[in-house]
């Protein structure tokens, strides 16, 4: 059944599947496709574009970041990867201090939060759901994104009850980082 449906689908492309078959020994199957090689300007122009876009997607520049991160060598690392891609870092050692740093800055001051979640004084949930709390008009819009080395569905299923918009497990790519805060960052805007 699974070959005649590999046969169609060859065939709708236009292509031709071929079966060797030797009773007892072997049996070789193989496909040929044929596709039309797109003229060198065409092909420049559309990677060009996907850079492009790559590069669009990969762009922080201008943005505040508060990263709440009790590894010093963590912290280092991340603020150096933010920094690459364009964003203004501030760095926080644990879950108070994420707190008090976002309390006293300016509303809309942070576009975004990363915070891990295992830090002294007040992990990740308890920093966020104390954010979420605060009476002023970005702690229920500002994207926090957790960053855990705890990868089960409990664990970011607790993040997202803590009132954080999603879990990225570590270590952390920095595509996938800034995918999630773009993501964010458009649903919200969309609810404005």
């Amino acid at each position: 059944m699974d070959m005649v449906v590999c046969y169609q689908l060859i065939e709708l492309m236009g292509g031709e599947l071929k079966i060797n078959s030797k009773p007892g020994k072997s049996t070789s199957v193989s496909f040929v496709l044929k596709f039309e090689v797109p003229p060198k300007e065409k092909m420049i122009e559309f990677l060009s574009r996907k850079k492009q876009e790559k590069d669009e997607l990969l762009n922080l520049k201008g943005m505040n970041v508060l990263v709440a991160e009790d590894n010093p060598l963590n912290a280092e690392i991340m603020q150096k990867l933010l920094e690459r891609y364009g964003a203004n870092v501030t760095l926080a050692e644990n879950g108070i201090i994420c707190i008090d740093l976002f309390q006293q800055s300016p509303v809309n001051t942070y576009d975004f939060i990363l915070m891990d979640v295992v830090m002294p004084v007040a992990n990740g949930h308890k920093a966020a759901r104390a954010i979420r709390s605060l009476e002023r008009e970005d702690a229920t819009s500002v994207p926090i994104i957790a960053l855990s080395a705890n990868a089960f569905v409990r664990d970011v299923k607790k993040s997202l009850e803590a009132g954080m918009n999603a879990h990225l497990i570590k270590p952390i790519r920095m595509e996938e980082v800034i995918r999630e805060v773009k993501k964010c960052i458009k649903n919200n805007r969309k609810r404005e």
